[in-house]
């Protein structure tokens, strides 16, 4: 599976999942400024995405709210985190603490042939909303 870290996150976070999960050799995960041209707005992104057939890692809920539809109907998956703090290290520690979970529902929709989902990833845990 490939999962891409819209520009909410700078290029350190998904670099370091990436390295971790080359030693794995199950996923790669890259910031989309990298893959695609830097700036692009959401709705050339998630095309882009669907035709990867990729995963979307953000933290703008606000986004993701309104192109709903759009996700939808390319069949993206998101997974939103939700922070309380604006810390970076609190933010890192977020992803670290949820990406084996993360993972695992990656697994379990994709085994179901379910396309998209959507999470909102806290402190709390995951929680699915449609």
């Amino acid at each position: 599976m490939e999962f891409f870290f819209d520009e909410n996150f700078d290029n350190n976070i998904p670099d370091a999942l990436n390295l971790i999960e080359k030693l794995e050799g199950k996923h790669s995960v890259s910031p989309t400024r990298r893959i695609f041209k830097p700036g692009i707005k959401d709705p050339n992104l998630i095309p882009k995405i669907s035709k990867k057939k990729g995963v979307l890692v953000t933290f703008d809920r606000k986004a993701l709210k309104a192109h709903i539809k759009l996700l939808k109907r390319h069949k993206v998956s998101v997974f939103a985190l939700s922070f309380g703090s604006e810390k970076y290290s609190e933010k890192v520690h977020l992803i670290l603490k949820s990406w084996k979970l993360i993972k695992e529902k990656v697994e379990l929709h994709e085994n179901l042939k379910q396309r998209p989902y959507f999470y909102k990833v806290s402190n709390n845990g995951l929680k699915e909303w449609k």
